[in-house]
């Protein structure tokens, strides 16, 4: 049922090329309100552009205006170019009048420094709360269809490594995308703009120093492509490293009962040094990187400056028009460099999304199919094979067939191993047979609705069963929420258990801890199969159900279950005392049926009688 192939690793052909697929498919997936924000805080970073675009010029005329009393000569000044300024005042000799254009520079920079702050504030907020509708929105669709896939699916992927895509790359992913656009956007301002403002100034100077920025830049670009691939490997690396921690954290208990604290942190701290190789070549790559950028501003500004301060000496250019090239060859260089972080941040953002669509581009379970008006709770297994695929060389049951009367309790008994929780996953159709069928009431299950048939007609208690975290009414009501109070305190009494909710702190209100940690075994499984009970489905089914519960306990459930009527009962068992409910007992072994019958006759079976060796 559903996709059972492992996903946790990134196929790698193609990689290099997907990178614009992921990008354009990211661009079209976008909802008109993340189009909203996203174009309010674009159009204001085109503000936030501009204004920090004049910033150059208001420097270079305040530099002008105040290098002379007597002000500057007008061929001289810092010449007129981009979007006028206010503030260059003239006398009427046609010279810059220093102390006027000074003074009132500042007074016009003022409201321009304004308009950038809220421009500023505007494409943050927008920006941000694009992030957040987008990873919302990449959230719900991964987890709506991480519950559309089988069980399969879950046993090939590790718990952490599904909750790392839920939580980390589609928070991650979105978040380093637009940041990327907008570093990219921001950048080619600066380098556009601050490339037209620099041919304004001096064209000679401006051809000079631009020559080396296409070698700078190829080179980006190649060696973008390397960081990707040791970044994608290093999170696989950390990936494996969660799965392992997990499974300690997950089996803490067995991991203190066996004195294994010191293995686990030794293996731990072993799988931590595992990354240490690629985490290094990570950092060197983005640190050679980044410092190739910065050598390569460094020396278009040493170059810059070398040529400025010539004609500044040849009269040819003012200081404040070196101040301004030299600030707008700084924009230039900021603009390359963040050209450069743009497409490094890009890449891992395509990594963290690639991981998002593989989930999302699942194929879902085929929950669709016949509900029945009415269902009386016979089943019939047809010469029904199965084998896990992830151990396609191993048969877990072998052409098996038996028919189970509406109504009846039939208990299923059988070494471990042998498919007898196998069985019961067959016919909720958490698994697909292999070959065969499954028919219920004469309907094959293949060609009815899934969902139907777990909320409707099935009722299950696991082997080990888990208790959310919520109070123990919750819980119980999880199987049938619309239940009555009194419903909920009936089959609690039936299954024993209702005394001891009863002296809880907050009664069937007291919260039970994830998992149901702040309960017994026992408890848990009572509380478990009253949720099962209150579900009042046509085919119940339980595992393993009183295993570890007392001898009180399991005989008064013992008892209840065998006066049920009306539902079939498939009660998997290696306990004497719940087996005396059962009606007939199927015993299995090496994959196929060795007994059925009356529970008196189970002794001829030699394994019935290596589980139940005392059994009279």
């Amino acid at each position: 049922m559903g996709n059972c192939v492992s996903i946790a690793k990134l196929k790698e052909d193609g990689f290099e090329c997907s990178g614009m697929r992921i990008s354009k498919r990211f661009l079209n997936e976008l909802e008109y309100d993340e189009k909203f924000h996203l174009g309010l805080g674009g159009m204001a970073m085109v503000v936030n552009a501009l204004t920090n675009m004049m910033f150059p010029r208001i420097v270079g005329n305040i530099l002008d205006s105040g290098s002379s009393s007597k002000g500057i000569p007008h061929g001289v000044a810092c010449p007129y170019y981009s979007i006028p300024v206010p503030g260059d005042a003239k006398c009427e000799s046609g010279e810059t009048c220093g102390h006027f254009a000074f003074t009132n520079l500042l007074l016009y920079a003022l409201p321009l420094y304004i308009v950038g702050t809220v421009a500023s504030y505007t494409r943050v907020k927008n920006t941000h709360y694009a992030y957040y509708l987008i990873q919302k929105r990449y959230k719900k669709k991964m987890f709506k269809k991480l519950l559309r896939q089988g069980a399969p699916f879950f046993h090939m992927n590790s718990t952490s490594y599904l909750m790392t895509l839920l939580f980390d790359d589609c928070e991650q992913g979105p978040k380093m995308m637009i940041e990327s656009y907008m570093q990219f956007l921001r950048s080619c301002n600066s380098t556009i703009g601050g490339t037209f403002n620099l041919l304004c100034i001096s064209p000679v100077m401006t051809g000079v120093t631009l020559l080396c920025l296409p070698v700078f830049g190829f080179c980006a670009m190649a060696y973008s492509s390397i960081i990707k691939k040791v970044q994608n490997t290093k999170k696989e690396r950390m990936d494996e490293c969660s799965f392992k921690t997990e499974e300690v954290i997950n089996g803490i208990e067995s991991v203190l009962a066996f004195g294994k604290e010191d293995d686990a942190i030794s293996n731990f701290e072993t799988s931590l040094n595992t990354c240490d190789g690629i985490s290094n070549t990570v950092c060197n790559s983005e640190g050679i990187f980044m410092g190739s950028v910065l050598a390569g501003i460094n020396i278009c500004t040493l170059v810059m400056l070398y040529f400025g301060s010539r004609q500044l000496r040849n009269g040819k250019m003012s200081i404040g028009n070196l101040a301004s090239f030299v600030m707008y060859g700084g924009l230039i260089g900021l603009g390359a460099s963040g050209l450069s972080k743009s497409v490094t941040e890009m890449s891992k953002a395509t990594v963290s999304i690639s991981r998002v669509f593989d989930i999302h581009d699942l194929p879902e379970m085929d929950e669709h199919g016949e509900i029945l008006e009415t269902v009386r709770g016979s089943l019939e297994f047809e010469n029904v094979s199965f084998k896990y695929e992830s151990r396609s060389e191993s048969i877990v049951l072998d052409n098996l067939s038996l028919k189970i009367e509406p109504g009846e309790v039939i208990a299923i008994v059988g070494p471990s191993g042998v498919g007898k929780s196998s069985l019961m996953g067959l016919v909720t159709r958490l698994y697909s047979v292999t070959s065969g069928r499954i028919l219920l009431d004469g309907h094959d299950i293949c060609q009815l609705d899934s969902k139907w048939l777990r909320s409707c007609v099935f009722a299950t208690v696991a082997q080990e069963p888990i208790l959310f975290s919520m109070a123990v009414k919750e819980n119980i009501l999880y199987g049938k929420p619309d239940a009555s109070m009194e419903e909920v305190i009936q089959v609690a009494k039936r299954c024993n258990i209702h005394d001891f909710i009863s002296k809880l702190p907050l009664g069937y209100d007291t919260l039970v801890g994830p998992r149901g940690v702040l309960l017994s075994v026992g408890e848990r499984q009572r509380i478990a199969l009253a949720r099962a009970l209150l579900r009042r489905g046509k085919i119940l089914i339980l595992d393993e159900v009183t295993s570890a519960l007392d001898g009180a306990s399991e005989e008064l459930i013992a008892k209840d279950l065998g006066n049920m009527t009306g539902a079939t009962l498939l009660l998997i068992t290696h306990r004497a005392q719940t087996l005396r409910a059962a009606q007939r007992v199927l015993v299995l072994g090496n994959g196929g049926i060795e007994y059925l019958g009356p529970l008196d006759g189970a002794s001829c079976s030699d394994t019935f009688k290596q589980i139940f060796p005392n059994f009279h």
